[in-house]
C-alpha cells in the first residue's frame, strides 16, 4: 500500500494530503462563518434609574416603550425586580452601541447606530436590523424619557412607538433638549394609550407625532413644534 513510493516520499505524500484536508475544513468553516455573520444577533439589556433622565440617541434604529409584561422578556421580569430595562437588539454585523452608566450597570444614555439601510429591509422597518426597547414594570414611571434621532441619519423612516405606559415627561428633541434643538429628519413618533403627567415636548425637523387615546394631565406642559412634518 505504499503506491510504489519510498518511505520518504510516502511520508511527504501523506503529510501533503493531511494539510490539504486541514485547509479544506478551515475553508469550509470560514465560508459558513461568513454566511452566518450577517444574520448573527446582538441582544443586550441593562437597567436604568426611573428617577433620572434617560436619553436614547439613534441612527437607523427604532425605539419602543412598552410594559415589561407585554414584552418578549416577560418571563425574565422577576430577575430584574422593579428595575426598568433598556434592551437593544440588532444585527451583529451592522449595529454599533455606546452606553453611559453611573456605576457600570445603571444606564442613563444609550446611543445605538445601525449601518444597515432601512430602505433595504422588509417594509423599510429599521427594527428588522436594530431596535431599542424600554421595558417598564407596573407602577414604574420614568421621570424623563428623551428620544433623539441623529441629525445625519439618512434613513427615510425611524419610528418611536410607546403604548400602554405612564410617563412623567416624554421629549422628542435634539440632543440639547431645548425647544430650538430639533431631532433628526424622519422620526415618526406614535403614542398610544399613554398617560403623560408632566410634559410632552417635541421639536421635529421632519417626521410626525401622533398621540392616540392619550391622557395628558391638565397642568402638563405641551410644546410640539415641527419644521416640515405633521
Amino acid at each position: 500500500r505504499g503506491f510504489g513510493l519510498s518511505p520518504t516520499l510516502l511520508f511527504w505524500w501523506m503529510s501533503a494530503r493531511l494539510v490539504w484536508w486541514a485547509v479544506s475544513m478551515l475553508s469550509l468553516v470560514l465560508v459558513l462563518y461568513l454566511i452566518h455573520l450577517p444574520l448573527a444577533k446582538v441582544d443586550i439589556a441593562k437597567r436604568f434609574n426611573p428617577a433620572e433622565p434617560l436619553l436614547i440617541d439613534v441612527t437607523g434604529c427604532d425605539v419602543s416603550v412598552v410594559p415589561f409584561a407585554q414584552s418578549s422578556m416577560a418571563e425574565e421580569q422577576a430577575n430584574w425586580g422593579t428595575w426598568p430595562v433598556v434592551r437593544i437588539q440588532g444585527l451583529l454585523s451592522s449595529t454599533k452601541l455606546r452606553w453611559s452608566t453611573d456605576d457600570g450597570t445603571t444606564v442613563y444614555r444609550v446611543h445605538a447606530r445601525s449601518e444597515q439601510a432601512c430602505a433595504e429591509l422588509p417594509f423599510m422597518q429599521c427594527s428588522e436590523s436594530c431596535l431599542v426597547s424600554v421595558l417598564l414594570p407596573d407602577g414604574v414611571v420614568p421621570t424623563l424619557l428623551h428620544v433623539n434621532q441623529d441629525l445625519d441619519d439618512p434613513n427615510p423612516w425611524v419610528r418611536f412607538v410607546a403604548h400602554d405606559v405612564t410617563l412623567d415627561t416624554v421629549k422628542v428633541r435634539g440632543h440639547g433638549g431645548q425647544f430650538f434643538d430639533p431631532t433628526g429628519p424622519t422620526i415618526d413618533a406614535v403614542l398610544r394609550r399613554v398617560s403623560v403627567r408632566k410634559g410632552l415636548l417635541a421639536t421635529l425637523r421632519g417626521g410626525s407625532l401622533r398621540c392616540d387615546e392619550c391622557q395628558i394631565a391638565a397642568d402638563a406642559m405641551v410644546d410640539v413644534r415641527t419644521e416640515s412634518g405633521t
